[in-house]
């Protein structure tokens, strides 16, 4: 159906984004049975910027400091498929344009799991 393909979202602020987000993240590991313990550092770097989601033990924070980190290299774009769960880590880290740690693609999964990206008001136009 045509009118229910492609979504159209797109972040504006990706830090500020991150930052809002970082709560629920962490409720999201602290449900895992595998994750919830996991400890590091993920930097997402975009065409809108670099942040670094701290992880401890199911506590995530956002950083500045990105020294020691596993890497999601990916466009805007398609972070916000990841963060919607539109797509799955998985799925992206095969495009060509996208580079992940595959150490972390098991804790990507957990933080932004596939889901139904759809947002009834502002998708009614």
């Amino acid at each position: 159906d045509p009118k229910n393909s492609g979504g159209m979202m797109r972040t504006i602020n990706q830090s500020s984004a991150l930052k809002k987000i970082t709560g629920e993240l962490g409720r999201r590991l602290q449900r895992s049975a595998q994750l919830a313990q996991w400890r590091g550092r993920i930097l997402i770097a975009t065409d809108l910027g670099r942040d670094v989601l701290e992880i401890d033990r199911g506590y995530v924070t956002h950083a500045m400091d990105d020294t020691n980190v596993y890497q999601l290299e990916i466009r805007q774009d398609k972070l916000i498929q990841l963060m919607m769960g539109g797509r799955s880590v998985e799925d992206l880290a095969i495009d060509l344009d996208v580079s992940v740690d595959a150490e972390i693609i098991p804790v990507l999964g957990i933080l932004f799991p596939i889901g139904y990206p759809y947002v009834w008001w502002p998708d009614r136009f």
